[in-house]
């Protein structure tokens, strides 16, 4: 199988995983024991691959970085699913697939790196879609959209992941592609079992185990897609393809949830993929 196969499965993987968030919300289940969920139950299924691949490449530097990815995406998922909750899955799902406009401005900043006019014209293309995406049925309303409880979460979970990027870089270097996807989620899991004291007995409850299973298995599906697309195919089409999975969310968040304006947030996506690709070109 090649390498579109793995990014369009990706796609689908990225997009539905939000739908379900937000399905699982609506039954009330609280947000640290949902995202320790989503890998805990993730596992299993993860573990497969990194056996066969083996753990021989990991260096010893690598347990270090992996305290602060493993604290960072804590934060991170945690008010991702904060976004997911208190907002329209069709309009948290655009704002969170900017984080690499946040990672280019840090760039910038620390590193001195400015991107080509193509990243220029990619950043115009995200603001173009971030005006859509505030856009009502009385014109632009930027106070009521940054107002939003949903957006503001977006918006803090889009900056740590932008800024959690370059670590997960680091890592990932420091281990390997089938590998790291294990330890990242186990240390994630144990961020939420031992700092946020989430109880395994709530995770494991008969009443919601199918549920979580459902959970864990696109959450793996999402790890696993990213990283064998990743293996043979560049990875500004990998990432743009990827992102194309906010269209999911919107369509299934529309039919689901019966959530309003689908068109113009469609719209908007559009306009912040197109950016994205520029960027990551």
């Amino acid at each position: 199988m090649n390498w579109l196969f793995y990014a369009l499965l990706c796609a689908f993987f990225y997009g539905i995983e939000a739908v379900y968030l937000k399905y699982l919300h609506k039954k009330g289940i609280e947000e640290n024991t949902l995202i320790c969920a989503m890998f805990l139950y993730a596992l299993p299924l993860l573990f497969i691959p990194a056996s066969i691949h083996g753990f021989r490449e990991v260096k010893s530097v690598f347990w270090i970085v992996l305290v602060f990815v493993a604290v960072g995406n804590g934060l991170g998922f945690y008010f991702y699913s904060k976004a997911i909750k208190n907002t329209d899955v069709s309009l948290a799902a655009p704002v969170l697939s900017i984080s690499p406009l946040v990672v280019v401005f840090f760039s910038w900043i620390f590193l001195m790196e400015l991107p080509p006019a193509k990243g220029f014209a990619g950043m115009l293309c995200i603001v173009i879609g971030l005006a859509f995406l505030t856009a009502g049925s009385q014109g632009l309303n930027i106070v009521e959209f940054i107002k939003n409880r949903g957006v503001k979460f977006a918006l803090i979970t889009v900056l740590i992941w932008g800024i959690v990027a370059s670590i997960d870089k680091v890592a990932l270097g420091y281990s390997a592609p089938m590998v790291y996807p294990f330890i990242s989620a186990s240390a994630i899991s144990a961020v939420y079992l031992f700092f946020a004291k989430v109880s395994l007995k709530n995770i494991f409850r008969k009443e919601t185990f199918g549920l979580f299973a459902c959970l864990g298995f696109i959450n793996a599906g999402l790890f696993l897609t990213h990283m064998l697309a990743l293996n043979t195919g560049y990875v500004s089409y990998v990432i743009a393809i990827k992102r194309s999975g906010v269209l999911i969310s919107i369509i299934v968040g529309k039919f689901i949830f019966k959530e309003k304006q689908s068109g113009l947030r469609a719209i908007a996506s559009l306009f912040i993929l197109l950016g994205l690709y520029f960027l990551s070109g």
